[in-house]
Parts: C-alpha cells; structure tokens; sequence
C-alpha cells in the first residue's frame, strides 16, 4: 500500500507533448534500466506525465530504486521521452493529482532538440565513451546475442554446482579473448568487471540465489543495455545478493517465549528422571 505523502520518491518525468500511447513503454523502460542500478533501493520510483488541459501527474510504480546520479543521467539518454529524474522528499502526490490546472501567462522556452547527426543506431554516440563505441555495432551486438545464448540458462540444472562453476571459468572466462574479443577489450576498459561478474555468478554459494533476471541485465547487457550502463550491469547480481543478506540480518529473529521454554526444559529435565528410574527398576 503506497501511502499518499512518500517520504523519498525518485520522479521520472515526461514533459506534455509526449502521447499518452508511449507511456506503457517509457515504464517499461525504466523498469528494465533500474534493475541494473548500484546501491540499495532507498526511493519510491514514481512516473509523472501532464495531459495537455489538465494538472501533472503522479503514479507510483510499486518499486523502489537507488538514488543513484551517475544511473539517473544515463536514463535521461536512454529514454528520449523523459525530460528529468529527480529526488524528492515528503511528496504528496494524491494532493497533486487533484490540483487544478493554472492559467498559462508566460510561454516556456522550450529545450534544443537533439543533434540528429548525433545519433547511430538509435544511440547518442556523445553519450557514450570512445572506447566504447564500436560495441554499438550490428557485428559487435551479434556477438552480444551469442555471449547471451551461452550464459541462458545457467546455473544450468543437468550440471553440479562445481561443474557449472568450471562451465563459466573454463567455457566463457578462458576463451573470453578468443572468442570475445571486443567483450574482452570491454572487460579490460571496466578494470575485469565482465570476468568479476561471471565469476561471482558461478560461485557455488551464489547460483541459486541469483535474482531471476540476472540474464536480462548482466547476461544480455551487450546485446540489449547502453554501454553506459555495462558498469551497472556487472555488479546487479552482486548488489542483489548483498540486500538479501542485509534483509536476512535485519530481519527479526524468532524469541523463545519464557513459559514456554521453562517448561520444555522442566519437561526434558523430568524424562531423563523417568528414564534412569525406570532403568534401576
């Protein structure tokens, strides 16, 4: 249940010229583009649209998401559609929904449009690194496609678990530079982050409490992410794994009630009275 004031809100915001048709997609989205954002989820995300004739508008999306500045302005390049990302505090959005609409008195300036010779294959190559950018390529995404197909699935269930630990370490890590050898450079530019990730998914402890779209985030993060999100994507399962061991250790511990523990223990305490009785006869 979302209360009606959130204390901390993260606003995705749309500006009016966009249909009401896209919205469906937009959420979408941001959903898939959160997943793979670092820290713990701190803010209620909440999408804001504004209907040309009527007040802006609030919706939570029933999740929440870090506050993260770095992943914030990545989105903003990502999805065209969004104008900004914000925090904010205390935000009464029920209030907000049943404002009514002001008389406009001053015309708004509007933002530049993006550069369209900026763009390659729907991406704004002035937001991506240098020497990054060869990945956005049709041959360099196919070879997204088939690193993805080769993780699918794991930790696959015919496999042990230190056999889907070698599966990673000696199929995809030791033949990553043969292979792969633009995820390698990839790997390299990110400090390791690529072989980090990939081992931290095939340790035996992890595998099967790895979050279930660990595929679609870190997996496929060649084939489908912006490559100013790969950082992200390399450390989601890891991030995953963290805020279910920080959920584990706050969650509350079962207490013996007194009563009841005092008379177990007079209980166990009487049948080994009864039992040594018995055996003297």
């Amino acid at each position: 249940m979302i209360p009606d004031i959130i204390p901390n809100a993260l606003v995705f915001k749309v500006d009016e010229g966009v249909l009401d048709g896209a919205y469906k997609d937009v959420v979408a989205d941001i959903k898939r583009l959160t997943k793979a954002w670092v820290g713990l989820p701190t803010h209620e995300a909440v999408f804001s649209y504004h209907l040309p004739g009527s007040t802006r508008q609030f919706v939570p999306l029933s999740f929440q998401v870090p506050d993260d500045p770095d992943a914030i302005d990545e989105i903003v390049s990502d999805i065209p559609e969004l104008n900004r990302v914000y925090p904010t505090r205390n935000l009464n959005w029920v209030a907000e929904n049943k404002k009514k609409p002001r008389q406009k008195t001053r015309i708004k300036k509007s933002k530049p449009k993006p550069d369209p010779s900026n763009f390659k294959y729907g991406y704004d190559v002035t937001k991506i690194n240098p020497k990054l950018l060869h990945m956005i390529e049709p041959e360099a995404r196919a070879k997204g496609k088939e690193f993805a197909d080769l993780l699918e699935g794991f930790p696959f269930a015919e496999k042990t678990a230190a056999e889907n630990r070698n599966f990673i370490e000696f199929e995809v890590i030791a033949r990553l530079e043969y292979r792969f050898p633009d995820i390698a450079d990839v790997n390299r530019f990110l400090g390791g982050a690529v072989v980090r990730g990939l081992r931290m998914i095939a340790d035996p402890k992890n595998q099967s409490r790895l979050p279930f779209d660990w595929h679609q985030v870190f997996g496929s993060m060649f084939q489908h992410n912006h490559p100013g999100a790969w950082i992200n994507c390399c450390v989601y399962a890891e991030q995953d794994l963290k805020l279910q061991d920080y959920k584990a250790r706050k969650a509350p511990q079962p207490k013996a009630r007194g009563i009841v523990s005092r008379y177990t223990e007079n209980a166990i305490e009487r049948d080994h009275i009864v039992e040594a009785a018995e055996a003297f006869g």
